[in-house]
């Protein structure tokens, strides 16, 4: 039987360690946090909304946990201003089919359990080079799906297709609850809120799922470095960010002021501050041995 090793525990590793056991293939699952740790100490890495085909995917697996109690996104509402204070348009859309955004720390823990109970293995360990090399000495296929740059260093920046040096946003994500489940101004359905501002970035929300049940919106901001935007990244926490995103909103597109006005943070540690260059890597890492290993998820890619 085929051993595979399979490092990083989110969204890509473990559909592909669980695509791969599936399949016969022996797989170990490395992950740096406990399904607990995930739970209790971890922050999301992000909103990820997955569509139809990734639901699709993850049904065939036998993974999708939450369809019948996370919000649905429904669609698109959009508000383009080309400069301050001109709320030039607004277009609304339909999906055909709805998407789900679900805490990624809910996610890997119970997408962790679960190889474990269908019979793969799993070991909890901060994987470095020198590891790397002894997983992939033991093992016929290595997929390094972690976002740490020691091991995305491994897979070369592939040039012909990455247009960008530096990163072209600040980036800040809170999660949080006590707002509507709905648009006061598109009751009607619940879309994707975004605010497109042309010179300046953009500032949108998300209907998400947390880990501890709320049906919630994760509030993402991208600010182009000096303008308006940029106020946030020097954030400290949760209730920090999300002091100063009520403000933005209030100065750049005060029509959702009152929507979120009496949000709160889903948890403490539901946020994330910072930037990265937009960058595609070669697919194959050599080891300092020479042996080779593979990139998937944010090692491959950083979008």
């Amino acid at each position: 039987m085929p051993k595979v090793a399979v490092v990083g525990a989110g969204q890509a590793g473990l559909l592909a360690a669980h695509a791969l056991h599936r399949q016969g293939h022996e797989v170990t699952l490395y992950s740096d946090r406990t399904p607990e740790d995930f739970l209790t100490k971890a922050r999301p890495t992000g909103t990820a909304a997955r569509f139809e085909m990734s639901l699709a995917f993850e049904r065939e697996l036998g993974l999708e946990r939450w369809f019948d109690v996370a919000p649905h996104g429904e669609g698109i509402h959009l508000t383009f201003s080309p400069a301050l204070d001109n709320q030039l348009l607004t277009l609304l859309g339909r999906f055909s089919k709805p998407f789900l955004a679900v805490d990624v720390r809910l996610q890997s823990a119970t997408w962790i359990r679960e190889l474990d109970d269908r019979g793969g293995q799993v070991e909890i360990a901060n994987v470095d080079v020198s590891m790397l090399e002894q997983i992939a000495a033991a093992n016929d296929l290595t997929v390094v799906a972690a976002g740490r740059r020691e091991l995305q260093s491994l897979f070369p920046r592939d040039e012909s297709r990455s247009s960008y040096r530096e990163p072209q946003r600040i980036l800040g994500m809170v999660n949080v609850t006590g707002v509507a489940d709905v648009l006061p101004y598109a009751p009607w359905f619940r879309p994707v809120k975004f605010n497109f501002f042309a010179p300046f970035g953009e500032m949108f929300w998300v209907p998400w799922y947390s880990k501890d049940g709320h049906r919630a919106w994760s509030v993402l901001l991208e600010a182009k470095a000096g303008g308006p935007i940029d106020q946030f990244k020097h954030a400290g926490s949760a209730e920090e960010l999300l002091g100063i995103a009520k403000r933005l909103i209030r100065d750049l597109c005060p029509w959702d002021a009152d929507w979120i006005a009496d949000a709160v943070p889903c948890d403490d540690n539901a946020w994330l501050v910072g930037s990265f260059v937009p960058e595609v890597r070669q697919v194959v890492g050599t080891l300092p041995s020479g042996r080779h290993v593979m990139a998937l998820g944010d090692t491959a890619q950083s979008l």
